[in-house]
């Protein structure tokens, strides 16, 4: 499953996700940021990054995979939140 959509991330969140990896590198990042936040082709984004493609769909599958581990924690805690909102409501109808 994707996680991250061309042209539709904001520059935040990608960098809050590229801070849990360990892609440095800067032709990697403006990579990135070129086809996740710019919305521009994979081909375009290696060219104007001066990078490889294949380098580049590789630092994009590592951040999908730390995406969809953020994912995870985020539905771990929904549903925490929504078992416990779930007992705020029940306790408060007892009384």
């Amino acid at each position: 499953m994707r996680y991250l959509l061309a042209g539709m991330e904001s520059a935040e969140r990608v960098n809050l996700l590229l801070s849990l990896t360990k892609i440095n590198s800067e032709g990697k990042i403006k990579g990135i940021h070129l086809i996740l936040v710019d919305g521009k082709s994979e081909v375009s984004a290696s060219v104007l990054s001066g990078i490889l493609q294949q380098n580049l769909n590789d630092a994009i599958s590592t951040l999908e995979e730390v995406a969809s581990k953020v994912e995870a924690i985020k539905n771990l805690d929904w549903e925490k939140f929504e078992s416990l909102n779930y007992k705020v409501k029940e306790t408060a109808c007892q009384y």
